[in-house]
């Protein structure tokens, strides 16, 4: 690539002319040549011609294929531009689209519901056509190459407008810099399409004759699957940001090491602490080199860069260089003023990879890109740096400095120092604005390590699970359905040791854990919408040691786009994007009945049963994200399934529709639950046999009475011939190490107090964008959310209605309460809360329906909804509270 041609498909046309059958492209499914991928290219240029002229955009879904490269490759040989999207982002791309208006969507299956209005169209990548002349791009390098939609710290979406020379210098320049990639490189490609760090790992190589290795969508968030890819692709080249190198750390660590492939390690778009440096030095292989990098989308990619020595771990952070040619970095003070040596200011960079602004929004573009007192054009970042000689240090970002009690704290030192605590997989700290708690921490745990709070309040189950419920008497429900009578091993239904697993609706687990321990050496994806659950699913399998089980927070249906999920907190199983709460309360009415037929509700109990129903059923909302199970498997590098498992609450029919022709002969067997409404039952079971399974049906002895009914698909001799294929590896459980928030907030002591933040969560995940970077805006959401949630500031012996409902939580549960408990928090679960009201109606003398304490669980809440029909006679007649009752073990799904 040369300034003079600067496009990317005149480069590609050059290599497939000088090394035809050179491989190009390598996804885990599909390989390219130069020549194939030029062929291809030409064909999808040739059909973009057809909806869109040159100058249009094209937009591209941003899936993890080879196809997804030559459709790429094709708009920007038909002269287009290209607006790749993240259809896992949903809210994010219908915020770009309500600005920008493509001609054309490529897309490997149906447009989402957001995209409905565009004209789309498939990329066949074995497609050939006659070789694309000169006409093709006449005046094309004048165009713009790409839009890349981008947050930066704010949150608010901007979209970032790249010409062909931007592109072109910058690959050019970096390449010189990082002493250049050879047609020999195997560069791995790790970042999303949607992401400007896919730019330069796609066209750097592809400008080399080198060959792109395109990271799996289970590769990229697996660090131990990740490390296998880069020793079997024979990777040379990694490009990853800090806190996944962190991972891969991990990984080849415990596996010895990097292997012997591995020539070049690039870092960039987060700091680079020296703590992994000194981890990185015994691992690397003999000659390997390190760079750190620096640069923005705004920059078309990188503008600074750092050869990495040994001496740089015993930094704190590692600096981010010096300018690649032709860039200049300087600094500004307030207003523009001059830096003086030593001093911090606002990083401004010049040179000719600016871009074009952001599309659609002048003003906006005119405050990033001021032009200066010397008539040069310039990108004012945010950044705050600091020279120290002829490098430039990194010394975090502007809107990061926030004043606490007077004194300035600077957030990113916080989370620097937060993240070095040996148990921290990742910190975020954030201002989030509020009078009492300003600053606030969130963090992740690395494997091994789970909040000691959350450790405290496990439940140990028969044979040796320890789980965190969301409803007890469900968890012993769906122990006993699933442990005890195994209800998904019947009919035929095998797990094999190396089984690969779906588990569709996999609640908090248990599904998930016994396939675990069946199959100690497959794989188990566990998928689960609700946030809730999906968060204690996390928890679950870490308490538990599990190492081979994956989540994905989505629903599986017959399309993509977003939908609204009815959770039900008190009853998790029954939660769906298709509620039906009258049928929904018809079943558990049933179930409790069947209880109280076999004699497991009793006492007091059975004078609420017919209100317990209706009481649990109390909703939430969520939006959730809806994929097809074929477009996850291809995600997820999915060859085989031995068993997909199917408890999707009248969702099923819908998830086997999102599964294409091709897809079907990898599925051994199916477990479904099915409800027998308007014929579902058969119409599954039709499906099912006309590809291919023997399939019986059955009713669990709990679900008589119900129309809930199991389906057992399998193909012939599976039982006796399994799926061949390869065995993983994986560690033996271990429980892990329990992590106090006192312990983290001790390793902050080496900060000046008022750098302490008010507020420190222990998360079970954070947030990411696409780009694999913490996702700020959603990490704040949850601070603040949970802030709202802190409790009152009211004593138990403040209200005399509040005392009343202490003594009474207090009789039932058998332990201490305190003002600002939630009653299902500390040990409440169905049965107990029916307790609470049937005494709490002879307490105060009242009527409380059932439903009230499932709805309103904090104590101070719920009381205060007792008070206008709580008469100081009913009150006075609390005397009589010692001697109650005990609570007991019975069970209530």
């Amino acid at each position: 690539m040369t300034t003079d041609n600067p496009h990317i498909s005149e480069v590609v046309r050059a290599w497939a002319s000088r090394t035809p059958d050179a491989v190009a492209v390598e996804s885990p499914v599909r390989t390219l040549t130069y020549r194939q991928l030029h062929d291809a290219a030409a064909a999808a240029a040739t059909r973009i011609s057809r909806w869109s002229a040159p100058g249009d955009i094209v937009a591209v879904e941003a899936v993890r294929t080879a196809e997804t490269v030559v459709a790429i490759l094709g708009v920007l040989q038909a002269g287009c531009t290209y607006l790749p999207l993240d259809f896992d982002a949903p809210a994010t791309c219908a915020e770009v689209l309500a600005r920008i208006t493509p001609t054309l969507l490529l897309s490997a299956g149906p447009a989402p519901e957001w995209a409905q209005t565009i004209h789309r169209t498939t990329i066949d990548p074995h497609g050939t056509a006659p070789q694309a002349g000169p006409a093709l791009l006449q005046g094309a390098v004048d165009l713009p190459a790409y839009l890349m939609p981008t947050s930066g710290s704010t949150g608010a979406a901007k979209i970032v407008e790249v010409g062909h020379r931007n592109m072109c210098y910058n690959v050019r320049a970096l390449n010189e810099t990082i002493g250049g990639i050879t047609s020999n490189d195997a560069y791995l490609h790790f970042a999303s399409f949607a992401f400007s760090s896919s730019v330069r790992q796609l066209f750097l190589p592809l400008s080399r004759g080198a060959r792109v290795v395109l990271a799996a969508s289970a590769e990229r968030r697996d660090p131990a699957q990740l490390l296998r890819r880069l020793g079997t692709s024979k990777v040379t080249v990694v490009d990853v940001i800090p806190s996944l190198l962190a991972g891969l750390l991990d990984a080849a660590e415990a596996a010895g090491g990097f292997g012997p492939h591995l020539r070049l390690l690039l870092t960039a778009s987060e700091r680079l602490p020296g703590e992994l440096v000194r981890r990185w030095h015994p691992l690397a292989p003999a000659g390997c080199r390190f760079f750190n990098m620096y640069g923005q989308t705004e920059t078309t990619g990188i503008v600074s860069v750092h050869a990495v020595t040994a001496a740089d771990a015993q930094r704190a952070v590692v600096p981010i260089g010096q300018p690649i040619p032709e860039t200049a970095l300087t600094l500004a003070g307030p207003a523009g003023a001059p830096v003086p040596p030593g001093g911090i200011g606002e990083i401004v960079v010049t040179g000719p990879g600016l871009a074009r602004g952001y599309a659609g929004d002048p003003g906006r573009t005119a405050a990033a890109f001021p032009v200066s007192a010397a008539n040069t054009r310039t990108y004012r970042t945010g950044d705050l740096g600091r020279y120290d000689g002829q490098s430039l240090q990194y010394a975090g970002r502007r809107d990061a400095q926030v004043k606490v009690r007077g004194h300035r704290v600077d957030l990113t030192e916080v989370e620097r120092v937060l993240s070095q605590h040996p148990a921290v997989a990742e910190a975020v700290v954030v201002d989030i604005g509020d009078t009492e708690v300003q600053v606030a921490a969130a963090v992740q745990l690395r494997p091994g390590h789970l909040d000691a709070a959350v450790l405290q309040r496990l439940r140990e189950l028969p044979d040796g699970p320890r789980v965190l419920d969301l409803n007890p008497p469900e968890t012993d429900f769906m122990f006993a359905e699933i442990f005890t009578r195994a209800v998904y091993l019947q009919h035929g239904i095998v797990l094999p040791p190396d089984a690969c697993v779906i588990d569709a609706g996999a609640n908090i687990g248990l599904f998930t854990l016994f396939a675990a321990r069946r199959a100690p050496h497959g794989r188990i994806i566990a998928v689960e919408p609700a946030g809730p659950a999906a968060e204690t699913l996390r928890i679950n399998l870490a308490a538990n040691g599990c190492t081979n089980a994956v989540v994905r927070e989505v629903a599986l249906g017959d399309h993509r786009g977003t939908a609204t999920l009815t959770f039900y907190p008190h009853s998790v199983g029954m939660s769906s994007i298709h509620a039906d709460p009258d049928h929904e309360a018809r079943t558990i009415s049933s179930i409790i009945g069947n209880q109280v037929a076999a004699g497991e509700v009793t006492g007091e109990l059975r004078e609420v049963t017919g209100e317990l129903a209706e009481a649990k059923l109390v909703p939430q909302k969520f939006p959730c994200t809806v994929t097809r199970l074929s477009d996850m498997l291809t995600a997820e590098a999915v060859d085989h399934v031995d068993l997909l498992k199917i408890d999707v609450q009248d969702s099923e029919l819908a998830l086997l529709a999102g599964i294409d022709d091709a897809d079907w002969p990898r599925i051994a067997q199916v477990v479904a639950e099915v409800r027998d409404l308007g014929g579902r039952l058969a119409r599954t079971v039709a499906l099912l046999r006309q590809r291919g399974f023997h399939v019986s049906t059955a009713q669990d002895t709990m679900f008589a009475g119900t129309d809930m009914h199991y389906v057992y698909a399998r193909r012939p001799g599976y039982a006796q011939q399994p799926l061949p294929r390869a065995r993983t590896t994986v560690s033996p459980p271990s429980l892990p190490r329990p992590v106090t928030t006192g312990q983290l907030l001790e390793h902050l002591r080496e900060l000046p107090d008022h750098h302490l933040p008010a507020l420190l969560l222990i998360l079970t995940q954070i947030a990411h964008t696409s780009s694999g970077k913490a996702d700020r805006p959603r990490v704040t959401d949850a601070l603040r959310a949970h802030v709202r949630r802190l409790p009152q500031e009211v004593g138990i012996d403040d209200d005399p209605v509040v005392t009343v409902v202490a003594e009474v939580w207090k009789e039932v549960l058998g332990r201490p309460v305190s003002a600002g408990d939630d009653f299902f928090e500390i040990g409440g679960n169905s049965l107990t809360a029916a307790r609470v009201i049937t005494r709490l109606r002879v307490r105060l003398g009242c009527e409380i329906p059932l439903r009230l304490i499932f709805a309103t669980s904090e104590l101070v809440a719920f009381a205060s909804h007792l008070r206008p029909e709580a008469t100081p006679h009913a009150v006075s007649l609390v005397g009589g509270a010692a001697g109650a009752p005990a609570p007991d073990a019975e069970t209530v799904r």
